[in-house]
């Protein structure tokens, strides 16, 4: 019996679940008006035991009737009808209290409950595909952008090929000349100060003078430190640029130094990486976005196999659920039926009718209905495959493509003949892959002693890997044709692999003998003549016998097998053939001109067995030739002896 975790499954993952959901939706509407059945029942049986109730007050108001009549039999038998209502009343008072505690309160709290749990499961898988589709949209982004990259490093590539070629007559290279003004030209460059423009000699005297006028940090106890100490003060080093006083207030101030270390880090675009050229810039940006895809296709399968982690979880869980769903209305209705029949045995018919409702509940067959009807299809797993965009599949843990796996194979073009074989239309590495697939699985079949229900288990799981509709619809659901070729192929593995293989190799060989002309058989040299022969003593034994009788057959030396096929109005290549002669009519009345010719057979096919040629008639061949023909013209086969 199929279950909930391999029969809600779609593309989109939101298909098949959408569809169990709303079954689920249907059955909790389903409890609902189970319950209100109940409840409604109650509150009818208590206003009927109400007003079975007033029935002996209202008598008692009527002055002058039996409590007159202490003795009359009539009052005893009013006393009686009386006593039997009030029986009645306090009888359905307590069917109406025994449904509200047994059916109504108990049922109704799992009802809010089963509620719950399905509402539940259907927002966390909702938001689990929400976060699966979000994730997908954005590798799609980084793939795209990915792409891009690499086309731009390969177009910069190309124009830096282009633009650095060395032409085929280039003249010789000039010795490089260094001019020594440029320095000059450079130190001579004017600095932009607020609004005044300064030269470089300008801003060192200016700088020069600050750190001269401005006192910089003092520390009052340094110098009693260094002698009371007896270590020798640090001196102030030589500048590479310029140098000032050895005063001991700023000797040790980190402004104080070489003004080229405080422009060695000067970077005024604020950019990582400043000297950078526009091809390694291209390159670096190519790399970190294909990083970015990895992470974002990794994260994507991730994201992926926690969903549908999840989604069997959930669909087993929801599987028992419904389960407990179906045999809590069964509950609900036995203890409905008991409470009524238990006080009630007037009523009896009624509840034999409502135990015969109960007892056709069937909540296994209600959850076969259900799959058989509304599942989707089986699970199917698509893994979004890492694509690098230069083909390279080294170093790759996921998502490899079996095609750039798979060896080249050298010989495709001697898989040209038809095969008659379904599984040698497979490409070659698809062939591989199911004869490694069949090996492992026979191996672990004759390895472990497995069972037979352990084979056809293991085949109705593996069947739908290998085979499978391109759209599940519910009558693809119940085909067998997966599971009986997966068993095929676990009884006749190494069979049909052999032949597979050696198909393969003398495929070409075989195409190759195809289309070699057949040689002219020995056997013809004399046939026309023979049958010119068999054709005059056809007719001069005509003569003598009537011509309604049909010449016997005669032994013959040679004789052409009749067709196999179809009838000869039916045959492969229809043959329309010109008028004969006059002196060939009383030939051509007896002999069907649709019958002269057989059709030819197939080439690769078996020839039919000897005892339907044998039935044959002798008028049914071949006659004379005409000498014109028009339609299709047919190069006869060599008689068997």
């Amino acid at each position: 019996m199929p279950n909930f975790a391999d029969s809600f499954w779609s593309g989109d993952y939101a298909g098949g679940l959408g569809v169990l959901f709303g079954k689920l939706q249907q059955g909790v509407a389903e409890n609902q008006q189970v319950l209100t059945i109940a409840r409604m029942r109650a509150e009818a049986e208590e206003l009927y035991g109400m007003k079975l109730g007033d029935i002996g007050p209202a008598t008692d108001r009527i002055q002058g009737g039996f409590g007159r009549d202490d003795g009359a039999s009539v009052r005893k038998a009013y006393d009686g009808v009386r006593t039997e209502m009030e029986e009645a009343s306090k009888s359905h008072k307590k069917i109406a209290q025994s449904i509200r505690d047994l059916v109504v309160t108990p049922f109704s709290r799992w009802c809010d409950a089963h509620e719950s749990r399905v509402q539940n499961s259907q927002d966390d898988l909702q938001a689990r595909i929400k976060l699966h589709d979000k994730q997908a949209e954005l590798v799609k982004k980084l793939r795209s952008h990915y792409f891009n990259k690499c086309r731009l490093v390969e177009d910069i590539e190309e124009e830096n090929k282009l633009a650095f070629q060395d032409p085929e007559t280039s003249p010789k290279n000039k010795i490089p000349e260094i001019k020594v003004g440029d320095k000059e030209d450079e130190e001579e460059e004017s600095l932009e100060i607020g609004d005044e423009l300064y030269s470089s000699e300008q801003v060192k005297k200016m700088l020069t003078h600050l750190l001269q006028t401005i006192k910089l940090m003092f520390y009052q106890w340094r110098p009693k430190c260094f002698q009371l100490t007896g270590v020798p003060e640090k001196k102030q080093p030589l500048g590479r640029t310029f140098s000032i006083a050895s005063n001991s207030d700023y000797a040790e101030s980190p402004v104080v130094g070489n003004l080229s270390e405080y422009l060695a880090g000067w970077n005024p675009l604020n950019t990582q990486h400043p000297n950078e050229t526009p091809g390694d810039r291209l390159r670096r940006e190519a790399s970190e976005a294909d990083e970015r895809y990895k992470q974002g296709v990794r994260k994507l399968d991730h994201l992926r196999c926690q969903l549908e982690e999840a989604i069997i979880e959930h669909l087993r869980y929801l599987e028992r659920c419904e389960l407990d769903r179906l045999k809590a209305i069964k509950t609900i209705i036995l203890d409905f039926s008991g409470t009524i029949s238990n006080v009630i045995p007037s009523l009896q018919s009624t509840v034999d009718k409502m135990m015969l409702y109960q007892e056709t509940v069937q909540p296994l067959g209600d959850l076969r209905y259900l799959l058989e009807n509304y599942r989707t299809g089986g699970f199917a797993p698509k893994v979004t495959v890492y694509e690098n965009y230069y083909n390279s599949a080294d170093e790759q843990t996921f998502g490899v493509d079996l095609e750039a796996r798979a060896p080249s194979e050298s010989t495709d073009s001697t898989r040209i003949s038809v095969l008659q074989n379904t599984l040698s239309q497979l490409r070659l590495a698809n062939i591989a892959t199911l004869d490694a697939l069949m090996t492992h699985f026979t191996r672990l079949i004759e390895l472990t002693s497995a069972d037979e229900a352990y084979v056809s288990q293991l085949a109705n799981i593996l069947a739908p890997c290998i085979l499978r509709p391109k759209t599940e619809t519910s009558m693809t659901m119940e085909e067998k044709y997966s599971y009986r070729l997966i068993r095929d192929l676990f009884t006749h593995k190494d069979a049909i692999f052999t032949e597979l293989k050696r198909a393969s190799s003398l495929n070409h060989a075989g195409s190759v003998d195809n289309r070699r002309p057949r040689a002219i058989s020995t056997d013809e040299s004399n046939r026309k003549a023979n049958m010119e022969a068999r054709q005059r003593a056809i007719i001069a034994a005509g003569g003598a016998r009537s011509r309604a009788t049909s010449p016997a057959p005669s032994p013959r030396g040679h004789r052409r097998e009749r067709s196999s096929g179809p009838p000869p109005a039916e045959t492969r290549f229809p043959v329309q053939t010109s008028p004969t002669a006059t002196t060939d009519s009383a030939r051509n009345s007896r002999v069907p001109a649709s019958s002269r010719f057989s059709g030819r057979k197939p080439i690769g096919l078996a020839r039919m067995s000897q005892d339907y040629a044998a039935k044959r008639e002798s008028v049914g061949s071949i006659g004379e030739e005409p000498e014109s023909r028009v339609g299709v013209s047919l190069t006869d086969k060599p008689m068997d002896d």
